[in-house]
């Protein structure tokens, strides 16, 4: 049935993707970020995910007050965190001619990604921001004095808004963040009470022992849907004194178990693709760079913390990651034209959209 699933969606996706303006997909997605941003925070304040009440969902609450983590519309703090990546994607690559708005809007969707509790996000984050600075920076040694005095502009806006907070809160606000930071970089180190003390690596461990111990053709080929499961169950991790059968966290290991190296073949695969894309793409300040970068950063943000859970369990995932690939596939075979035309007769004017 999961094949039947990623089959329609890649279908709807593939079908609709001829039609898409993209002014209006990105404008979309920076409002919706930004609006879902703003109810993280009330939610992480309240602490009460509100918005899964309100649409009826189930939702991976954290009752203890120290360890609440914003969920918002999604099931898992790391599924809210991955969605918020990608606006804040779009805002880097299509920022706001405003420098509030845009300090705004970026602060707004940062806190609230901060807010999941998330480490695999916070870590997709900085590689995202680091493969950015690579792009902006290649080829030349000289940074352009427009660049460096709006980068200034953001530091000088943020020691000013970090200042105000603090002499009204009368609190080291800089302080209070580096350490609810460090209590979960610190309770890496607590994740479990097995021989090394952190699950997903055990499960890993477990995992390769088990396949090179007897089980090469496992390896090779999988076992089918959800035998990660059955491993689990023979192969127990020890968590607070019991057995943790609960799921691997890990995609690309739970991948192997389903479908072997052959499956892990084609993930990675795309990723590759994905990273020639990026890496082969030089922003000439036109719209199709632009765009091109941001889709398949966004395919990369989905495959980076698709290492600390399994995200292609989720069909939300699986719909945006499908949405992503065809708008990849087709800027990738569109020239430059067809952006002109959308900015001409699209939806949405450039002066609207910035």
């Amino acid at each position: 049935m999961s094949i039947v699933e990623y089959l329609i969606i890649f279908v709807c996706c593939h079908t609709i993707a001829n039609n898409i303006n993209y002014d209006a997909f990105v404008l979309y997605i920076r409002r919706i970020g930004i609006l879902l941003g703003l109810f993280g925070i009330i939610e992480s304040i309240i602490q009460t995910p509100f918005l899964s009440y309100l649409t009826k969902q189930s939702a991976v609450v954290y009752t203890v007050a120290t360890q609440y983590r914003t969920v918002l519309i999604f099931q898992h703090p790391i599924v809210c965190g991955v969605f918020l990546l990608i606006p804040l994607v779009a805002l880097i690559e299509f920022p706001f001619k405003s420098v509030w708005k845009q300090f705004l809007s970026l602060g707004i969707i940062v806190i609230s990604i901060i807010l999941t509790r998330s480490r695999s996000v916070w870590i997709t984050a900085l590689v995202i921001l680091a493969i950015t600075g690579f792009k902006r920076f290649e080829l030349t040694s000289k940074i352009a004095k427009s660049k460096v005095v709006h980068l200034l502009q953001y530091v000088f806006i943020f020691l000013v808004v970090i200042s105000i907070f603090s002499i009204l809160l009368k609190i080291n606000v800089i302080q209070l963040a580096m350490s609810f930071i460090n209590s979960r970089i610190a309770g890496s180190l607590d994740a479990g009470a097995g021989q090394g003390n952190i699950i997903r690596i055990e499960t890993v461990t477990n995992s390769f022992d088990y396949w090179f111990s007897g089980n090469l053709s496992k390896f090779i080929f999988g076992m089918g849907k959800n035998y990660d499961k059955y491993f689990l169950a023979t192969h127990p991790v020890i968590k607070w004194g019991v057995p943790w059968a609960a799921a691997i966290d890990n995609q690309y290991i739970t991948t192997i178990h389903e479908s072997g190296i052959i499956g892990l073949a084609i993930i990675f695969g795309i990723i590759l693709v994905t990273l020639r894309r990026i890496m082969t793409n030089h922003l000439f300040n036109n719209k199709k760079s632009k765009m091109k970068e941001f889709v398949n950063l966004c395919i990369i943000n989905i495959f980076v913390t698709n290492y600390f859970y399994e995200g292609l369990n989720y069909m939300s995932i699986m719909t945006f990651l499908w949405i992503f690939i065809v708008i990849s596939d087709k800027i990738e075979h569109t020239d430059k034209s067809t952006f002109v035309k959308f900015n001409q007769n699209g939806l949405i004017a450039d002066k609207h959209f910035y």
